[in-house]
């Protein structure tokens, strides 16, 4: 495997393609469903603060803010208003479906069964489903970082000029506009390729000059890029999780487990396992692509979490690592498949479980999605008298935005009115909405203002699946209802 194809790989092309297209087939309909479900705050959160931009450029120079995917927002400018969120979102399924397409000819110099494998474990995660239909930059990071390093072993085997090249630098530069956790893949791409001259070149300044060509100019753009535009952003409106929590909660569903709990733990233990058992047996092979996973799937991430010391983090900050995470893992589920016997069962029933498991957290997403926001808002209104839908909650920015963007989509003759809990009306208002996120530890069923008569009862629970979105818990106000102001 060490940089050389195989003659069944190289007879991939007339076996593969049949095969190809029809799991290209699965993995389209299996990410169909979640470009369909509510858009979320983030997703709104772009669009809102683009229509109030003067134009194009104002991306990168007024959008100073972290919810700022740069090319995910030029793709929403260039959009428009969009009569569906849907279409917000077929950039982000294109790349996964692209990145699956990438993990095939990746997979396939070494041979069949890494090829189908590797299409296999892409197509079923759920995290590579959820975040490929969610119109955000994360789908759009993996494609290029699997297209960067596509183009880097074509030019490492040297079955590629200038033109690889130019993809390598075309790849980066997009893939650092898509997400600056790009930065795992290029510093692990950087390391590999040094690595790779030397051994051929031996020769320090020769191997630095061949890197430089290949990364040269999207080093330059991205030391721009941090320089004027990354380093004046903010961050704000996110609630992450601590780092022990988000590492057993990224294995855990890497592996097909649930969130949290003990069985989180022991999925993650066995995730890890393998993944490290992939990482060891790639060395073993004497694959040089070793050293790329190890630094993009574990060093990068560790160095960069010791540097900024961040108190919260985020599963969506790790998937550059766990897709390649799961290139790695086909490569030593194929091994064990080619032994036969007790592995080749070892191979199947694990390849079983990680589809299974996965199948079960992708249900889960397809029921509750990001969360229920326009069937919250159809609620109140179908249960409010009048023309004024009046409600409170308690967070402006989580809960009103996805108010007002869900409002173009009713009766128009419906009005609503939004006010602060400080600045209700003295009876309150109709409705009140709580957001939880994470598993909500006791939901209140009665709830009482402080600032006047008004009680309020929990009427509705809309759920998210996790990872994007929030609980909504719709409260209404019982001292109205009494007084006969709704029905």
């Amino acid at each position: 495997m060490a940089g050389i194809e195989s003659d069944s790989a190289k007879s991939g092309p007339r076996w593969g393609i049949p095969i190809l297209l029809a799991l290209l087939v699965a993995a389209t309909v299996l990410r169909l469903p979640g470009c369909f479900n509510d858009f979320w705050l983030d997703e709104i959160w772009t669009l809102d603060i683009l229509n109030r931009l003067d134009g194009f450029t104002d991306i990168f120079t007024s959008f100073d803010h972290s919810n700022n995917h740069h090319l995910n927002t030029m793709i929403f400018y260039l959009l428009g208003n969009c009569d569906h969120w849907a279409w917000y979102r077929v950039h982000s399924m294109l790349a996964g479906i692209g990145t699956i397409v990438l993990a095939w000819l990746l997979a396939s110099r070494a041979g069949r069964a890494e090829a189908i494998l590797s299409v296999l474990l892409l197509s079923g995660s759920y995290l590579m489903i959820h975040f490929s239909s969610e119109a955000r930059g994360y789908s759009l990071v993996i494609f290029f970082a699997f297209s960067a390093f596509y183009a880097a072993l074509r030019i490492a085997e040297r079955r590629g000029g200038w033109l690889w090249i130019v993809v390598i630098w075309i790849s980066a530069i997009l893939g650092f506009l898509a997400h600056l956790i790009y930065l795992h893949a290029f510093v692990a791409l950087a390391v590999w390729l040094f690595i790779r001259f030397m051994k051929e070149e031996r020769s320090l300044i020769k191997a630095a000059r061949r890197a430089a060509v290949c990364l040269g100019v999207p080093a330059f753009f991205f030391g721009w890029f941090f320089l004027f535009v990354v380093r004046e952003m903010t961050i704000g409106g996110a609630t992450g999780i601590g780092l022990q929590e988000v590492i057993v909660k990224t294995l855990s569903y890497t592996g097909g487990g649930p969130a949290e709990g003990l069985p989180a733990i022991w999925i993650a233990a066995a995730t890890g396992g393998i993944l490290l058992w992939a990482l060891v047996r790639l060395r073993q092979q004497k694959n040089s692509e070793w050293i790329f996973h190890l630094i993009v799937i574990v060093l990068s991430p560790a160095l960069v979490i010791a540097v900024e010391k961040p108190e919260e983090l985020f599963v969506r900050y790790f998937l550059v690592g766990t897709a390649f995470g799961l290139l790695a893992a086909a490569y030593l589920l194929a091994d064990l498949f080619r032994r036969g016997g007790r592995s080749r069962l070892l191979a199947v029933v694990l390849v079983a479980l990680y589809l299974a498991g996965n199948g079960i957290n992708v249900a889960n997403f397809y029921e509750h999605g990001r969360g229920g926001y326009q069937e919250g808002l159809q609620y109140m209104v179908d249960h409010t008298k009048g023309e004024v839908i009046t409600l409170t909650s308690d967070q402006k920015l989580r809960n009103k935005m996805p108010v007002d963007y869900y409002a173009r989509f009713l009766d128009q003759e419906r009005r609503i009115e939004y006010f602060d809990f400080r600045s209700c009306p003295p009876q309150g208002a109709m409705w009140m909405i709580l957001h939880k996120v994470g598993r909500p530890d006791k939901i209140r069923q009665r709830m009482s203002s402080r600032f006047g008569p008004a009680s309020y009862k929990l009427v509705k629970h809309l759920p998210y699946s996790d990872l994007s979105g929030y609980h909504w818990f719709i409260y209404q106000n019982q001292f109205l209802l009494e007084r006969g102001l709704t029905r």
